[in-house]
Protein backbone atom coordinates (compact mmCIF):
# COMPACT_ATOMS: atom_id res chain seq x y z
CA UNK A 1 0.00 0.00 0.00
CA UNK A 2 1.42 3.54 -0.45
CA UNK A 3 0.23 6.86 1.43
CA UNK A 4 -2.04 8.72 -0.63
CA UNK A 5 -1.65 12.82 0.18
CA UNK A 6 -4.67 15.25 -0.38
CA UNK A 7 -3.11 18.01 -1.57
CA UNK A 8 -4.67 21.65 -2.12
CA UNK A 9 -6.37 20.61 -5.48
CA UNK A 10 -5.28 17.33 -6.24
CA UNK A 11 -4.15 13.56 -4.47
CA UNK A 12 -0.15 12.46 -4.50
CA UNK A 13 1.87 9.57 -3.46
CA UNK A 14 5.39 8.84 -3.35
CA UNK A 15 6.80 5.73 -4.58
CA UNK A 16 10.95 4.82 -5.81
CA UNK A 17 12.25 8.28 -4.93
CA UNK A 18 9.19 9.81 -7.70
CA UNK A 19 6.30 11.49 -7.01
CA UNK A 20 3.07 10.83 -8.79
CA UNK A 21 0.45 13.47 -8.50
CA UNK A 22 -3.39 12.71 -9.69
CA UNK A 23 -6.84 14.44 -10.46
CA UNK A 24 -9.95 13.05 -11.66
CA UNK A 25 -10.29 14.61 -14.93
CA UNK A 26 -14.12 16.00 -14.27
CA UNK A 27 -12.24 18.10 -11.68
CA UNK A 28 -9.66 19.64 -14.11
CA UNK A 29 -12.77 20.86 -17.04
CA UNK A 30 -13.43 23.81 -14.45
CA UNK A 31 -9.39 25.31 -14.55
CA UNK A 32 -9.00 27.93 -16.70
CA UNK A 33 -6.15 27.10 -19.66
CA UNK A 34 -6.64 29.78 -22.20
CA UNK A 35 -6.25 26.95 -24.96
CA UNK A 36 -7.82 28.78 -27.78
CA UNK A 37 -5.81 32.06 -27.22
CA UNK A 38 -2.40 29.59 -27.17
CA UNK A 39 -3.41 27.37 -29.84
CA UNK A 40 -4.41 30.06 -32.04
CA UNK A 41 -0.91 30.95 -31.87
CA UNK A 42 0.52 27.99 -31.37
CA UNK A 43 3.30 26.97 -34.24
CA UNK A 44 4.41 23.54 -35.51
CA UNK A 45 7.72 23.98 -34.38
CA UNK A 46 8.77 19.98 -34.36
CA UNK A 47 5.26 18.48 -35.06
CA UNK A 48 4.34 18.42 -38.67
CA UNK A 49 0.97 19.52 -39.64
CA UNK A 50 -0.60 19.26 -36.84
CA UNK A 51 -4.70 21.00 -36.88
CA UNK A 52 -6.28 23.13 -34.18
CA UNK A 53 -7.91 19.59 -32.09
CA UNK A 54 -4.62 18.23 -32.20
CA UNK A 55 -3.04 21.56 -30.69
CA UNK A 56 -5.78 21.91 -28.30
CA UNK A 57 -5.05 18.09 -26.85
CA UNK A 58 -0.87 18.71 -26.57
CA UNK A 59 -1.74 22.17 -24.47
CA UNK A 60 -4.05 21.28 -22.77
CA UNK A 61 -1.61 17.96 -21.60
CA UNK A 62 0.60 20.86 -20.87
CA UNK A 63 -1.36 23.13 -19.49
CA UNK A 64 -2.30 20.58 -16.49
CA UNK A 65 0.86 19.50 -15.79
CA UNK A 66 1.86 23.00 -14.96
CA UNK A 67 -0.83 23.05 -12.52
CA UNK A 68 0.10 19.57 -11.14
CA UNK A 69 3.42 21.13 -10.86
CA UNK A 70 1.85 24.28 -8.73
CA UNK A 71 0.38 22.09 -6.73
CA UNK A 72 2.97 19.62 -5.81
CA UNK A 73 5.38 23.20 -4.86
CA UNK A 74 2.32 24.38 -2.84
CA UNK A 75 2.04 21.29 -1.01
CA UNK A 76 5.93 20.75 -0.27
CA UNK A 77 5.83 24.45 1.05
CA UNK A 78 3.46 23.30 3.71
CA UNK A 79 5.68 20.10 4.20
CA UNK A 80 8.86 21.48 4.47
CA UNK A 81 8.27 25.45 5.39
CA UNK A 82 9.28 26.36 2.57
CA UNK A 83 8.45 29.88 0.65
CA UNK A 84 8.76 28.86 -2.86
CA UNK A 85 6.74 30.13 -5.88
CA UNK A 86 6.01 28.92 -9.32
CA UNK A 87 4.39 31.23 -11.58
CA UNK A 88 3.06 30.25 -15.15
CA UNK A 89 4.28 32.26 -18.26
CA UNK A 90 0.71 32.69 -18.68
CA UNK A 91 -0.10 34.59 -15.93
CA UNK A 92 2.84 37.39 -16.36
CA UNK A 93 2.88 37.78 -20.62
CA UNK A 94 1.96 40.98 -22.11
CA UNK A 95 1.64 39.80 -25.66
CA UNK A 96 -2.03 38.49 -25.91
CA UNK A 97 -0.89 35.09 -26.67
CA UNK A 98 0.61 36.31 -29.80
CA UNK A 99 4.21 34.37 -29.60
CA UNK A 100 5.28 31.28 -28.65
CA UNK A 101 6.01 30.66 -25.01
CA UNK A 102 9.85 31.02 -24.32
CA UNK A 103 9.34 29.18 -20.85
CA UNK A 104 6.66 27.62 -19.04
CA UNK A 105 6.73 29.66 -15.10
CA UNK A 106 8.93 31.46 -12.91
CA UNK A 107 10.63 29.51 -10.07
CA UNK A 108 11.88 32.06 -7.10
CA UNK A 109 11.24 32.72 -3.16
CA UNK A 110 7.76 34.94 -2.60
CA UNK A 111 9.83 37.37 -0.98
CA UNK A 112 12.18 38.38 -4.02
CA UNK A 113 12.44 42.17 -4.14
CA UNK A 114 13.29 41.77 -8.00
CA UNK A 115 10.53 39.00 -9.03
CA UNK A 116 8.63 42.75 -10.75
CA UNK A 117 11.64 43.82 -12.11
CA UNK A 118 12.43 40.38 -13.72
CA UNK A 119 8.86 40.64 -14.74
CA UNK A 120 9.32 43.68 -16.55
CA UNK A 121 12.34 42.61 -18.65
CA UNK A 122 10.87 39.49 -19.99
CA UNK A 123 8.10 41.07 -21.18
CA UNK A 124 10.14 43.83 -22.86
CA UNK A 125 12.82 41.20 -24.20
CA UNK A 126 9.40 39.62 -25.85
CA UNK A 127 8.01 42.78 -26.99
CA UNK A 128 10.93 43.30 -29.28
CA UNK A 129 12.14 39.83 -30.40
CA UNK A 130 9.83 38.95 -33.18
CA UNK A 131 10.18 35.03 -32.42
CA UNK A 132 9.64 35.49 -28.55
CA UNK A 133 13.12 34.92 -27.47
CA UNK A 134 14.70 36.38 -24.52
CA UNK A 135 17.76 37.73 -24.48
CA UNK A 136 20.94 36.23 -22.65
CA UNK A 137 21.03 39.34 -20.86
CA UNK A 138 17.66 39.14 -19.43
CA UNK A 139 18.31 34.92 -18.57
CA UNK A 140 21.47 35.98 -16.70
CA UNK A 141 19.53 38.78 -14.57
CA UNK A 142 16.93 36.35 -13.53
CA UNK A 143 19.81 33.33 -12.53
CA UNK A 144 21.54 36.25 -10.16
CA UNK A 145 18.65 37.35 -8.61
CA UNK A 146 17.30 33.52 -7.87
CA UNK A 147 14.58 33.86 -10.54
CA UNK A 148 14.24 30.90 -12.26
CA UNK A 149 13.25 29.77 -16.05
CA UNK A 150 11.76 26.58 -16.10
CA UNK A 151 10.89 24.29 -18.96
CA UNK A 152 8.24 21.56 -17.93
CA UNK A 153 7.95 19.22 -21.22
CA UNK A 154 4.98 15.95 -20.95
CA UNK A 155 5.60 13.27 -22.15
CA UNK A 156 2.47 10.28 -22.29
CA UNK A 157 4.09 6.83 -21.42
CA UNK A 158 5.27 5.37 -24.06
CA UNK A 159 2.84 2.21 -25.04
CA UNK A 160 5.44 -0.33 -24.97
CA UNK A 161 6.24 0.89 -21.29
CA UNK A 162 2.99 0.79 -19.92
CA UNK A 163 1.78 -2.57 -21.70
CA UNK A 164 5.13 -4.48 -20.21
CA UNK A 165 4.05 -3.26 -16.76
CA UNK A 166 1.54 -5.91 -16.14
CA UNK A 167 -2.15 -5.91 -15.99
CA UNK A 168 -3.37 -3.94 -12.86
CA UNK A 169 -2.23 -0.18 -13.10
CA UNK A 170 -4.15 -0.07 -9.65
CA UNK A 171 -1.29 -2.36 -8.07
CA UNK A 172 1.83 -0.96 -6.70
CA UNK A 173 3.62 -3.25 -8.35
CA UNK A 174 2.40 -2.08 -11.78
CA UNK A 175 3.66 1.64 -10.67
CA UNK A 176 7.19 0.12 -9.59
CA UNK A 177 7.53 -1.24 -12.81
CA UNK A 178 6.87 1.72 -14.84
CA UNK A 179 8.65 4.35 -12.68
CA UNK A 180 12.08 2.39 -13.22
CA UNK A 181 11.33 2.49 -16.81
CA UNK A 182 10.60 5.69 -17.13
CA UNK A 183 13.99 6.15 -15.20
CA UNK A 184 15.86 4.93 -18.51
CA UNK A 185 14.40 7.50 -20.54
CA UNK A 186 16.12 11.31 -21.18
CA UNK A 187 14.91 14.77 -20.41
CA UNK A 188 15.53 17.28 -23.24
CA UNK A 189 15.35 20.57 -24.98
CA UNK A 190 15.68 22.03 -27.88
CA UNK A 191 19.76 23.41 -29.42
CA UNK A 192 19.82 27.15 -29.58
CA UNK A 193 20.20 27.11 -33.64
CA UNK A 194 18.56 24.52 -34.98
CA UNK A 195 15.68 22.11 -33.62
CA UNK A 196 14.02 20.76 -37.47
CA UNK A 197 16.64 19.33 -39.49
CA UNK A 198 16.71 15.77 -38.36
CA UNK A 199 17.79 14.71 -42.08
CA UNK A 200 21.00 16.84 -41.96
CA UNK A 201 21.36 16.45 -38.59
CA UNK A 202 21.44 13.43 -36.26
CA UNK A 203 24.60 14.23 -33.70
CA UNK A 204 26.67 16.79 -32.23
CA UNK A 205 29.49 16.68 -34.68
CA UNK A 206 26.70 17.29 -37.46
CA UNK A 207 24.96 20.21 -35.42
CA UNK A 208 28.65 22.29 -34.65
CA UNK A 209 29.33 21.56 -38.38
CA UNK A 210 25.55 23.22 -39.41
CA UNK A 211 26.06 26.03 -37.31
CA UNK A 212 29.45 26.93 -37.98
CA UNK A 213 28.79 26.88 -41.59
CA UNK A 214 24.87 27.71 -42.23
CA UNK A 215 23.38 29.99 -38.93
CA UNK A 216 24.11 33.73 -40.25
CA UNK A 217 25.13 34.77 -36.52
CA UNK A 218 27.38 31.75 -35.91
CA UNK A 219 29.31 31.24 -39.38
CA UNK A 220 33.45 30.43 -38.75
CA UNK A 221 32.63 30.10 -35.19
CA UNK A 222 34.47 27.57 -33.03
CA UNK A 223 32.96 24.63 -30.99
CA UNK A 224 33.49 26.41 -27.80
CA UNK A 225 32.06 29.53 -29.05
CA UNK A 226 28.99 27.78 -30.20
CA UNK A 227 28.84 26.02 -26.94
CA UNK A 228 29.04 28.99 -24.87
CA UNK A 229 26.29 30.63 -26.95
CA UNK A 230 23.80 27.69 -26.48
CA UNK A 231 24.52 28.05 -22.36
CA UNK A 232 23.90 31.67 -22.25
CA UNK A 233 20.74 31.02 -23.64
CA UNK A 234 20.01 28.03 -22.22
CA UNK A 235 16.83 28.28 -19.51
CA UNK A 236 17.57 27.41 -15.74
CA UNK A 237 15.48 24.45 -14.79
CA UNK A 238 14.31 21.73 -17.02
CA UNK A 239 12.17 18.70 -16.20
CA UNK A 240 9.79 16.02 -18.12
CA UNK A 241 6.34 14.81 -16.26
CA UNK A 242 4.86 11.35 -18.00
CA UNK A 243 1.42 11.46 -18.05
CA UNK A 244 -1.24 8.68 -18.14
CA UNK A 245 -4.54 10.06 -19.38
CA UNK A 246 -6.11 6.63 -19.92
CA UNK A 247 -6.66 5.18 -16.47
CA UNK A 248 -10.42 4.10 -15.23
CA UNK A 249 -10.36 3.98 -11.47
CA UNK A 250 -12.09 1.34 -9.79
CA UNK A 251 -15.19 3.59 -8.86
CA UNK A 252 -15.65 4.28 -12.82
CA UNK A 253 -13.72 7.73 -12.61
CA UNK A 254 -11.36 9.17 -15.22
CA UNK A 255 -8.05 9.51 -14.07
CA UNK A 256 -5.24 12.10 -15.24
CA UNK A 257 -1.93 11.01 -13.81
CA UNK A 258 1.39 12.80 -13.70
CA UNK A 259 4.95 10.85 -12.71
CA UNK A 260 7.20 13.77 -11.19
CA UNK A 261 10.77 12.39 -11.71
CA UNK A 262 13.67 14.89 -11.70
CA UNK A 263 14.61 18.00 -12.87
CA UNK A 264 18.59 19.52 -14.28
CA UNK A 265 19.61 22.82 -14.27
CA UNK A 266 19.93 23.85 -18.06
CA UNK A 267 23.89 24.12 -18.11
CA UNK A 268 24.08 20.36 -17.23
CA UNK A 269 22.78 19.09 -20.50
CA UNK A 270 26.32 20.23 -21.79
CA UNK A 271 28.30 18.60 -19.14
CA UNK A 272 27.76 15.22 -21.33
CA UNK A 273 26.79 17.23 -25.11
CA UNK A 274 25.15 14.58 -26.63
CA UNK A 275 22.03 15.75 -30.03
CA UNK A 276 19.59 13.03 -31.22
CA UNK A 277 16.70 12.68 -33.22
CA UNK A 278 13.79 10.65 -31.76
CA UNK A 279 12.20 8.55 -34.27
CA UNK A 280 8.73 9.54 -34.09
CA UNK A 281 6.17 9.87 -36.62
CA UNK A 282 5.00 13.17 -34.63
CA UNK A 283 8.08 14.65 -34.35
CA UNK A 284 9.53 13.50 -37.60
CA UNK A 285 13.07 15.40 -38.02
CA UNK A 286 13.09 16.99 -34.66
CA UNK A 287 16.42 16.90 -33.21
CA UNK A 288 17.43 17.46 -29.65
CA UNK A 289 19.41 17.82 -26.14
CA UNK A 290 19.25 15.34 -23.88
CA UNK A 291 20.51 14.08 -20.62
CA UNK A 292 19.83 10.73 -19.03
CA UNK A 293 16.73 10.86 -16.44
CA UNK A 294 18.94 8.92 -14.07
CA UNK A 295 21.39 11.78 -13.87
CA UNK A 296 18.49 14.28 -12.40
CA UNK A 297 17.65 15.60 -8.83
CA UNK A 298 14.49 14.38 -7.34
CA UNK A 299 12.07 16.87 -7.16
CA UNK A 300 11.79 17.19 -3.76
CA UNK A 301 15.28 18.01 -3.75
CA UNK A 302 14.23 21.63 -5.78
CA UNK A 303 13.24 22.99 -2.40
CA UNK A 304 17.25 22.60 -0.87
CA UNK A 305 19.03 22.81 -4.03
CA UNK A 306 22.06 25.24 -2.79
CA UNK A 307 22.92 25.54 -6.12
CA UNK A 308 19.78 27.79 -6.99
CA UNK A 309 19.08 28.54 -3.07
CA UNK A 310 22.48 29.34 -1.48
CA UNK A 311 21.59 27.37 1.56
Amino acid sequence: MTNIIKTDRFNLFELDDAIVIFSYKDYLQGVEFNLNKIVNHTANTWEANRDTTEKNKNTLQGKIVEELFIDLINHENKKTNSNLSFISYDKIRQDSFKKNAPFDGLLFEIDNPNIDIAIKKINDSITKNQHGNLDDAVLEFCRENKIYTVEIKSSKIPNNIYKASGKDPHKVQFQKNIIKQLKKLDLFKYPKFNRTDGGEINNVVSYLKWVTTKSVSMKGKSDSEILNSELNSTLHIYTRIFIDDTLINKEGKNVFIGYFLGYILGHEFYNDFKIIRFPSQKSQKAIYVTSPISNSKNLINLFKDTRLWGY
